[in-house]
């Protein structure tokens, strides 16, 4: 008998190009990219707009802005070729927890309502230094209150992730698109996330080199970018990855992600300055105190 006709061959996947690939440099970075317990919530409204959910925090000014369908309150970014797209949001939108890995939201550590952080630390920073402020668990119970071995948890955790570059990163793959194979999902979301890395902790860029193309890795870039980084920490992103990005090698995966990454916080940090800028006022919009001047009448002329 044969097997090889019986067995499933699955497609190889891109092999890491270059042999530098498997010694990196060491990052100047006092801590990497961390992507684990970043979410808060479920993705559901990222990934369907239209759909009517819960949102974790209704009283964010990206709420109240986009209201039921997130109108322009998120940034929408494409590969060139389609083999995979990025939609980012405020953590804001992201949906109740379906379960609890943490106290607070899933990651609620590291994050808080709006009206917590304005109360706490004035307008948030974007993309800069951690959230800190009152983040409260859905019960009511105040995470700074914690004591004991959950409380030193919370602490640590909080300068763990404070020293870092935390990122709220999701994946929304589809049989369709991804071959059916759990196996393909899962190479895929490694690959993203091993790109993002390179690029947030060793500046990865590809250059050409004769008639091919290799990684470099740049420390000076992350050096001058380590108060601000590549990463909104206050958003999520989904990615929606195809097959092509399974295939794909990371000569052009890492084009696409710092294509990526600078657009959404080019974006992001547009989005964020709205909610903060006093609204426009028209030509003819008068103070809130003032009154419209009546006209006056002229009186009647005198009877003779």
């Amino acid at each position: 008998m044969n097997l090889s006709k019986s067995v499933h061959r699955l497609p190889a996947p891109a092999k890491i190009a270059g042999p530098g690939l498997n010694n990196l440099p060491k990052s100047p970075r006092p801590r990497g990219v961390i992507f684990r317990g970043q979410t808060p919530g479920n993705a559901t409204k990222l990934i369907a707009p239209h759909v009517n959910t819960a949102v974790l925090d209704p009283g964010h000014p990206a709420v109240r802005a986009g209201g039921r369908d997130m109108k322009g309150q998120y940034v929408k970014w494409e590969a060139p070729g389609g083999a995979w797209r990025v939609v980012a949001g405020p953590k804001a939108f992201l949906g109740p927890p379906e379960t609890r890995v943490e106290p607070g939201f899933g990651s609620g550590v590291m994050w808080g309502r709006w009206e917590g952080r304005a109360r706490g630390t004035g307008v948030s920073e974007g993309g800069g230094g951690s959230v800190e402020g009152r983040e409260r668990e859905e019960g009511g119970e105040d995470l700074g209150e914690l004591e004991g071995a959950m409380g030193r948890y919370v602490k640590r955790r909080r300068e763990v992730v404070g020293k870092g570059v935390p990122m709220s990163l999701q994946f929304a793959t589809a049989k369709a698109k991804m071959g059916g194979k759990p196996f393909y999902a899962s190479t895929v979301k490694k690959r993203v996330r091993a790109a993002v890395s390179m690029v947030v902790n060793q500046g990865a860029r590809v250059v050409r080199e004769g008639e091919g193309e290799k990684v470099v890795f740049d420390l000076e870039e992350v050096r001058g970018m380590v108060d601000v980084g590549w990463v909104m920490r206050d958003w999520t992103y989904v990615v929606f990855p195809t097959m092509r990005l399974y295939r794909m090698p990371y000569t052009e995966l890492i084009p696409d992600i710092r294509a990526a990454l600078s657009y959404v916080r080019k974006e992001a940090l547009k989005i964020e300055e709205s909610w903060t800028r006093p609204p426009k006022q028209s030509p003819r919009q008068t103070s809130p105190g003032a009154k419209k001047a009546k006209p006056q009448r002229r009186p009647p002329p005198a009877r003779p």
